[in-house]
Formats: C-alpha cells, sequence, structure tokens
C-alpha cells in the first residue's frame, strides 16, 4: 500500500492577512488535521476557513509541567496514531496555533518519526518570529536560534553561560505569562530576570533587541544594550498579551541595532 503524506502547515504568526492561499487550501481539503490542542485552537478556526465535515481532528495536546521538554511527552503519546493514518495511505496536515510546526511549536518528534520510517514530508512555509526577528535587527547571513529557555531560573543562568561566547546572535521567544489553573495566564518574571541574568552573563553594554508582537499591528523593537533594556522594561506597563522574541548581539558587535 502506498503511505500517506505528512504536510506541515505554516499558519501567521499574529496577522493572519499573511496566511497563504496553499495553508487555506490544504486546511479546507484535509481528512486529517492535527492541532496542539481544542481550547487554544478556537481562535484560528475563523480565519482559516470551512473544513470537511468529515475532517478528523487530532489534538496533540501540546503542555507540558515544569521541567519537561515542552511538549514532547505528550507529542509522543499520540504520534502513533497519526503514523498509523500514513501507513494506512491517508495524508495528515500538522498546524500549529500560530508559527510553524515543529519550530518552537508541536510537530518535531512526528517529523522524526516520520523520516525513520519512510513518509514523504511536504512543508507549507509560514511566517516565524525567528525570521522576523533577525529581519528587523539587521542580523544578516548567520544566527542562532534557541527557541525558549529552560523553567528554571537556575538552569537558565546555566543556559545562558553556554552561549555568552557565541559568534552568532542569539535568538530566543521570551514567556510573558504563564497559564493557572483555571485556563487564564498570569504574569512571570521570566523576562524580568532574562535581562537581569543577561547583564552578569553577556555585559551590561552587550546590544540587543526586543521585539514585540512581530507581524501585528501594535508591532514594536526597542533596541539598546542589555542594561538599557532592562531599565526599558521595569519601567513600561506589561501587557499580558505581548509576545516578546529577543535578539542578542554576538560579542564584537554586527547587528544594526
Amino acid at each position: 500500500m502506498q503511505k500517506g503524506k505528512l504536510y506541515l502547515v505554516g499558519l501567521p504568526i499574529g496577522n493572519w492577512e499573511d496566511l497563504s492561499d496553499r495553508a487555506k487550501r490544504y486546511i479546507a481539503e484535509a481528512k486529517n488535521i492535527v492541532i496542539e490542542r481544542e481550547e487554544a485552537f478556537e481562535h484560528v478556526w475563523p480565519h482559516v476557513g470551512k473544513v470537511r465535515e468529515d475532517a478528523n481532528i487530532i489534538s496533540i495536546e501540546f503542555e507540558s509541567k515544569a521541567g519537561e521538554p515542552t511538549g514532547i511527552p505528550h507529542e509522543q503519546q499520540n504520534a502513533q496514531k497519526i503514523l498509523d493514518l500514513l501507513h494506512g495511505g491517508e495524508d495528515v496536515y500538522i498546524v500549529a496555533d500560530e508559527g510553524m510546526p515543529g519550530v518552537a511549536d508541536p510537530g518535531g518528534f512526528t517529523v522524526h518519526r516520520a523520516i525513520s520510517e519512510g513518509i514523504e514530508i511536504i512543508s507549507t512555509p509560514g511566517p516565524s518570529v525567528a525570521i522576523a526577528a533577525v529581519a528587523v535587527t539587521g542580523t544578516m547571513h548567520n544566527f542562532t536560534f534557541d527557541s525558549f529557555l529552560p523553567y528554571e531560573r537556575k538552569d537558565k543562568i546555566v543556559f545562558l553561560k553556554q552561549r555568552a561566547m557565541l559568534m552568532t546572535p542569539l535568538v530566543l521567544v521570551l514567556r510573558n505569562g504563564t497559564p493557572t489553573d483555571n485556563g487564564g495566564f498570569e504574569f512571570n518574571q521570566e523576562i524580568p530576570e532574562f535581562l537581569e541574568d543577561s547583564i552578569h552573563i553577556f555585559g551590561k553594554d552587550r546590544h540587543a533587541a526586543l521585539c514585540y508582537n512581530l507581524t501585528k499591528h501594535n508591532e514594536r523593537v526597542v533596541r539598546g544594550t542589555l542594561e538599557y533594556l532592562s531599565q526599558y522594561f521595569k519601567t513600561t506597563e506589561r501587557n499580558l498579551m505581548d509576545q516578546i522574541t529577543v535578539v542578542i548581539d554576538r560579542p564584537n558587535g554586527g547587528m544594526a541595532i
């Protein structure tokens, strides 16, 4: 039997005018759609249009407890049902709430399994906070994208020390809020602690940029030294909905910030 194909469908990272016609068509035609989790995906459905009435919606349940590799245990639990569909000759389409499946979003573990089992994988690229951030900071050709920080502060400090002498700009997605037990979010201390620790590890004069809400109507980029950015963040009103990506320059400079 011919195997199905695994499609990775990129979605906008906040501005739905960036939704591609191909991504919209794939979702409309898909019999098997893999999403992160139903409650988080509810805001996506109105933008992508109608899906098939008989569409099989599979939730990866992309959540994790502190200290776990983000989302991986939950994706592992659901990967086999996806592989069974593919080996049965059915195509499967993975979409994230925002962004590109497998890049700081679910899908990577399933892709590894699919590759090892001879499944063809097709990418439908979408916007990426990493690419948008390096573009608006003039990072040029080379950068290191490390996705999210570890959960524990002591682990974050080790993580940053290991990257202090990277000869490429460092791109990270920072968590502004933490989920609560009632399904909401509350502010956490990751960003102010990160900026404080970065001053000690990278130096107060290392240049960086805080990229807020890339592609959205309230997008802004704040540039300066880590010392300046730390002070800026402390004295600026926080918005729980802000999505922040940071770019830290390499030791000898080079970013247009």
